[in-house]
C-alpha cells in the first residue's frame, strides 16, 4: 500500500500532512511554512420558498458601462430625454433643501439672540417665573382671526412673542401650549445653569433709569423694575439717584404716563398698570418702604378712572398715611381723581348716570372717609383737601386747590349729601375763605361754589324722589316726614360725622335705577342750564345754608319741588 493511501488527506510533496481543527485547517507548503484555511461549511440546499429581492438597474447605466460593445444598443435621443427626466430637479428635493436652510438660519439666529440676551445689561428679556406661570395659565397667543370668547384673553400678547424671539425660541413653539411651556422651562434652566458659572453683576440704579426712558409698554416696565429689584436693589435706593427729578420712582411714573397716553384711556391698560403698581407695593411692603409719592398718586388716579372704588379707597389710605400730599405734583392726581368721580355721577347714562345706591355710598365713603359707625377717618379726599386748606402751607400747596374744593362740593351735591354740605359750610368753609387773604381766590368764589353745590343737591333730591318705587303708599311718606320733624331738633347742632352718616343712610334708603337715568335724560342738566333759569338761585342757596339743618333740608326740597 502506498503512502498516499494511508494518509487521510493525501499529498505527494514534503510536508503534505495537514492538521484539522474545528474551525481551521493547518497546511504546510513545500517550503515547510505553515498556513491556515477556514474549514468549509456544508452548503445548504436552496429553499424555493425563500423570497428573493430584485432591484432594477437603468439600462442607461449599462449603456455607459458597455460603451462600444457590440451587444449593447447605441444611445438615442429618447435616452437623452429619459435621462433628463430622471435627473431633473424635484420639488420634493427643493422643498427639503429649503427646509434645511431655514432650520440652519433659525438655529443661527436663535443662538445669536440668546447670546445677546445673556450679555444684555439690564437683561430685560430673560425668562422669569412670572413668564412661565403666565404661559401655563394663558397658553399660547392666538391670532385676531380667532374671535371665540375663550381666546379673548390670549390676544394682544405681543410681548410673549418678543420674549420668545429674544430667547431663541422657534416660532413653531407658539403654535402649541405644551411646546411653548417646554421651551420656556428649557431656556430658564439654561439661564440658571449659566449663572452658576458666571457671577451676575448687580444693576446700578443709573442703568435702570437710563433703560426706563425707552420702555413703551407696561409689561416691559414691569420686567425692568422686577429685574432691578431682584438684583439686590431695594425700593429705597430708587430715590437716591442724583436729584429728586431723576429718581427712579419719577421715571417709572413718566414711563407709565407715556404708555397710558398712547393707549388713549384703554381700560385693559389701566388695569394692567394698576396691577403692576399693586405688585410693586406688595414687594416693598416687607421692607416698610414707600414706592414714592408719584406712583401713589398715579395709582389713586387710575383706580378712580377705572371705576374701582374699593381699590381707590385702599390707595387713598396709603396716599394719606405716607404723606404723599407733601409732594405738590400729586395735587394733579387728586384733581384727576375728583374729576373721575364726577364723571361717575354724571347726569346722562353715557357718563355713569345709572350708578346704583351701593356705588354712591362707596363714593361718599371715599370723599368723607366713613369707616366705623358715627366716625370719619382722615384718610379721605376731604382729609387731603383740609390739609391743603390749612394755614401755613402756602409753599407746599399745589396749584388749583380752589378747583379741587369746588369739585368736592359739587360731588356732595350730586350725591345728595346736603347735610354734609351744610356742615362743610361751617367747618371747611372758613378755611377756604381765609385763603382769599392770600389772593388764592375771592370770598365770592367760595360762596358761588357752595351755591352751585346746593343747587346740585336740590336737583339730585328731586330725582331721588322720582326714582322711588311706584307702589309706595302716601301713609309711609307722611310717617317719614313726621319722623324727620321729631328728629329735626336734634339735628340742628349735628356734627360733621353725624351729617355724613345721615347722608349715607339717606342714599341707602333711595332706590337708584339705571332706567330712571335714561328717563331723566331729557331733563335739563344743572351744568347746561342758565343761572337765571334755575328754580333755586345760587345766592338764595347760600342764604339757605345759614338755616338750621332740618330747615335747610326742608327748604331745599320744597323750593325745588314747587317748580315741578
Amino acid at each position: 500500500m502506498s503512502s498516499r493511501a494511508i494518509t487521510p488527506y493525501g499529498g505527494n510533496y514534503p510536508g503534505w500532512f495537514e492538521v484539522c481543527t474545528r474551525q481551521m485547517i493547518r497546511h504546510v507548503d513545500a517550503y515547510g511554512l505553515p498556513y491556515w484555511t477556514r474549514r468549509r461549511k456544508k452548503v445548504l440546499k436552496d429553499d424555493p420558498e425563500t423570497p428573493i429581492e430584485f432591484f432594477r438597474v437603468s439600462d442607461l447605466l449599462l449603456d455607459l458601462d458597455a460603451d462600444e460593445a457590440t451587444t449593447v444598443r447605441p444611445f438615442r435621443a429618447e435616452d437623452e430625454l429619459q435621462m433628463r427626466d430622471e435627473w431633473k430637479a424635484r420639488s420634493e428635493r427643493a422643498f427639503a433643501s429649503a427646509q434645511v436652510k431655514q432650520m440652519a438660519n433659525q438655529i443661527r439666529r436663535s443662538r445669536s439672540s440668546l447670546h445677546q440676551t445673556f450679555l444684555q445689561t439690564p437683561a430685560v428679556w430673560r425668562i422669569t417665573p412670572h413668564d412661565i406661570l403666565s404661559a401655563a395659565l394663558l397658553g399660547r397667543p392666538v391670532s385676531d382671526e380667532d374671535g371665540s370668547p375663550e381666546t379673548e384673553g390670549k390676544k394682544n400678547r405681543s410681548d410673549l412673542r418678543l420674549l420668545c424671539d429674544a430667547n431663541g425660541i422657534p416660532p413653531q413653539a407658539l403654535t402649541d401650549d405644551r411646546d411653548l411651556l417646554r421651551w420656556l422651562l428649557l431656556r430658564r434652566r439654561s439661564f440658571e445653569h449659566s449663572k452658576q458659572n458666571v457671577t451676575e453683576s448687580v444693576l446700578h440704579p443709573r442703568q435702570v433709569a437710563y433703560s426706563l426712558r425707552y420702555q413703551n409698554s407696561v409689561p416691559r416696565i414691569r420686567r425692568l423694575v422686577n429685574l432691578s429689584l431682584s438684583s439686590q436693589n431695594q425700593i429705597v435706593s430708587f430715590d437716591k439717584v442724583q436729584t429728586r427729578r431723576s429718581a427712579i420712582t419719577s421715571l417709572i411714573r413718566q414711563a407709565c404716563d407715556r404708555v397710558l397716553a398712547k393707549a388713549g384711556g384703554c381700560r385693559s391698560t389701566l388695569l394692567e398698570t394698576l396691577t403692576f403698581l399693586g405688585n410693586l407695593w406688595q414687594g416693598s411692603y416687607g421692607t416698610h418702604r414707600s414706592i414714592g409719592s408719584p406712583l401713589l398718586g398715579l395709582a389713586l388716579r387710575l383706580s378712580a378712572q377705572a371705576g374701582e372704588l374699593e381699590v381707590a379707597s385702599e390707595w387713598l389710605k396709603r396716599f394719606y398715611e405716607l404723606r404723599a400730599w407733601d409732594d405738590r405734583k400729586t395735587g394733579k392726581d387728586v384733581m384727576a381723581t375728583l374729576d373721575s368721580l364726577r364723571c361717575l355721577l354724571g347726569d346722562g347714562p353715557d357718563r355713569g348716570g345709572g350708578l346704583g345706591g351701593i356705588k354712591r355710598q362707596l363714593v361718599l365713603q371715599l370723599l368723607a372717609g366713613l369707616k366705623e359707625r358715627g366716625q370719619m377717618a382722615p384718610e379721605s379726599l376731604r382729609g387731603v383737601l383740609l390739609t391743603y386748606l390749612e394755614e401755613g402751607r402756602c409753599e407746599n400747596r399745589p396749584f388749583g386747590v380752589y378747583t379741587m374744593y369746588g369739585t368736592y362740593l359739587e360731588l356732595l351735591g350730586r350725591l345728595g349729601a346736603g347735610r354734609l354740605l351744610w356742615s362743610e359750610w361751617r367747618v371747611s368753609g372758613p378755611l377756604a375763605r381765609s385763603m382769599s387773604q392770600e389772593k388764592a381766590w375771592s370770598d365770592d368764589m367760595v360762596n358761588s361754589s357752595f351755591g352751585k353745590a346746593v343747587c346740585q343737591f336740590a336737583q339730585s333730591t328731586a330725582r331721588g324722589e322720582k326714582e322711588k318705587e311706584e307702589g309706595k303708599k302716601e301713609e309711609e311718606k307722611k310717617e317719614e316726614e313726621e319722623e324727620e320733624e321729631e328728629e329735626g331738633e336734634a339735628r340742628r347742632q349735628a356734627s360733621v360725622e353725624e351729617c355724613a352718616w345721615l347722608d349715607y343712610d339717606a342714599i341707602s334708603a333711595t332706590t337708584w335705577h339705571g332706567a330712571s337715568a335714561q328717563r331723566l335724560e331729557s331733563e335739563p342738566s344743572l351744568a347746561n342750564q342758565d343761572a337765571s333759569a334755575l328754580p333755586l338761585k345760587s345766592q338764595d342757596a347760600v342764604e339757605l345754608l345759614e338755616l338750621p339743618l332740618d330747615e335747610f333740608v326742608r327748604e331745599v326740597r320744597e323750593g325745588w319741588a314747587s317748580t315741578d
